[in-house]
Order: C-alpha cells, then structure tokens, then sequence
C-alpha cells in the first residue's frame, strides 16, 4: 500500500465534499442518491472517465484520470448578491467562486484558461469597460473603456472575441481592437462585417471572427450542434454524423440546458451544475 502524506480538499460545501487523497477522489454528498446518478452519467458519457473504486453511499471514490490537469472552464455569475468568476475544474469538478471588485457590473465575459476579459458597465450610459488580467489577480486588471451606445436588448451572442494574441469587443454596430496582455488600443485593424476583420490601411482580411449569434461550433473539422434533445458531432465538409449524445435530464423532468463551450483542454457541454467534455471520435 502507497503512504499517503496529504489530503487535499477539492472543494466542499453543504451539499458536497471532495477530496483527494493520493490518486484517488472521495466524493461526499449530503444526498446520498446522486453518487449513484453520477455513476450512471459516467457509463453515459462520450469520454474516458474516471473509474469507479467503490461505491458505498453517500461515498464515491474515483481513480484519478492519467495525464496531466486539464485546466478550469471559467464562467460568469453576475446575477449573484456578491458577482464573481465560477471556475470548474475539468478533472475532478471542483468549483470555485472568485468575487470580483467592487462596482463592476459585468455582462461579457471571454478566458483562455489563465487571462480573463470582462466586459461591465452600462452600454446605455456609453460607460462600458473591459477589464483585463488573470483570473485570480483581478485588482491588478487592466482597464480599457468602451464608450459605444447600445440597449441592453440589442445586446447578444459573442461580445469579446480573443484569439492569436489580438483582441475585440463589439458592442452595437462597432468594434474596438486591443493587445490581450496589455489592454492598448489597436488601431491598426477595422471590422468590415460582422465577422470580418481587415487591416485598416490595405483593406485585406486578416481574421475572421467566429460568428456572435452561430447556434452551432466548429472546431477543427468537427461541428457540434444541439437540439432540444441532444448534442451530435458531424463532420464539417461531408456532414456525416460521428456521434450523437442525448442530453441528461434534470430532476425537474426537464431536458439540461446548457451550452456548448470551446476551451483550450476541449470541448464541453456546461450546465448549471454539470460539465460533460464532448470528444469527435466518441459516442
């Protein structure tokens, strides 16, 4: 038998305790009965997933996934008592809730896994900020203001768009370009459409934002689409289905709804209060 020298907890909270001891993951739920609809949603599931040790409720112990950490998804709660960044562990689940300074109001948010943009403010007052930095040094953020006019319900689908170390957030009709590590303003750059970015002085397109109201994902040659039942990977150029995977439902009696989310560790299906990682080759 392996010593153990450390216990670390994961996360812990009324409803449910993790902890990692060595290789293995013991998860505690006050409600007994949702270690066993874990298990089932693992058989379910279109990826490798933990394997099951022992199950003796409330206790689930899990092996630990090989390989190295597969990073966090970052979410927005902005309609909290105290707003603030949700981080989910990808290996093991774990939450964490990063409050955010005083006085932001967000409404937009973008991550690459250790740098988060937030967009806050009031696009009616033309007051709108993007905030800048990593996740867990948010004071020390970057500012850059976005005084673009917009109505709140004029406002949807992607707002802040970062890729290839360039950045824009869009608000209304206008866009505005910036350095990702520093928040300065590129002026270089000019939106022609509401997906193409061209070079101001030649006019040649030079990036393609993805676009912000597109139900669908591609990444790479796969395309991930949902419905009101279930989530199918297909192949962009042939449209051949590789998998389809229906949608868990709630205890409400309600199919889960969520959303499908591009990180740099894969993509997820993220609820409320699950996150499934969807692989092209799995079913």
């Amino acid at each position: 038998m392996t010593a153990v020298t450390e216990v670390e907890i994961v996360v812990a909270h009324a409803d449910r305790a993790t902890l990692r001891v060595g290789e293995v993951f013991l998860k505690v739920d006050a409600d007994g009965s949702k270690t066993a609809i874990e298990i089932e949603a693992m058989a379910r599931a279109p990826i490798p997933t933990p394997r099951v040790l022992w199950h003796n409720p409330p206790v689930l112990a899990l092996d630990a996934l090989p390989g190295a950490p597969l990073g966090e998804v970052v979410c927005l709660d902005s309609y909290a008592d105290v707003p603030a960044l949700v981080t989910i562990g990808v290996q093991d689940g774990s939450v964490r809730r990063i409050p955010l300074p005083d006085g932001w109001f967000p409404f937009g948010i973008e991550s690459d896994g250790d740098s988060v943009y937030i967009l806050e403010g009031n696009p009616e007052d033309s007051e709108s900020v993007l905030q800048g930095g990593n996740k867990d040094a948010l004071a020390d953020a970057w500012s850059l203001p976005v005084p673009t006019f917009a109505l709140w319900e004029g406002l949807g689908g992607t707002l802040i768009h970062v890729d290839d170390e360039r950045g824009a957030v869009t608000v209304g009709e206008d866009a505005q370009f910036f350095d990702p590590q520093t928040g300065s303003v590129d002026a270089g750059l000019e939106l022609r459409s509401a997906t193409s970015v061209v070079d101001a002085e030649s006019g040649v397109e030079v990036w393609q934002l993805k676009d912000p109201y597109a139900t669908d994902l591609i990444v790479g040659d796969t395309r991930y689409a949902q419905n009101q039942t279930s989530i199918t990977a297909a192949d962009v150029d042939t449209g051949d289905v590789a998998w389809s995977w229906p949608v868990p439902t709630e205890a409400d009696g309600f199919t889960a709804s969520g959303t499908i989310v591009e990180t740099a560790s894969g993509v997820y299906f993220s609820t409320s209060d699950s996150i499934v990682q969807l692989v092209p080759g799995g079913n």
